[in-house]
């Protein structure tokens, strides 16, 4: 699995990165602040409140961003983005064999 996240201010991506886990799409809630931990210590951000909105937001539409009131702590930026690129369909080459 592979996720992008970015940090924005004033609609501009001013930090983002991406990471790849080797595990496959988190299915619950503990799953996924495990994963957001890893990307918010990469970012050195510290971690939003995860509420059942932002999950079924990745569920369904494999993204979700976390606002200035996601945070208990202060931000220096207006939104935190997380969008998780689509699974490969299959190796073309394993296909073929």
């Amino acid at each position: 699995m592979k996720i992008w996240a970015l940090l924005r201010k004033q609609q501009k991506i001013k930090k983002d990165i991406v990471i790849e886990f080797p595990q496959p799409r988190p299915a619950g809630l503990h799953e996924w602040q495990l994963v957001l931990g890893e990307i918010c210590q990469a970012l050195q951000i510290g971690r939003p409140v995860v509420l059942s909105k932002h999950i079924a937001q990745l569920r369904q539409f494999s993204r979700t961003a976390f606002m200035r009131d996601d945070f208990i702590e202060p931000i220096t930026f207006d939104k935190f983005e997380v969008e998780i690129f689509p699974e490969p369909e299959g190796d073309v080459n394993a296909a073929k064999q």
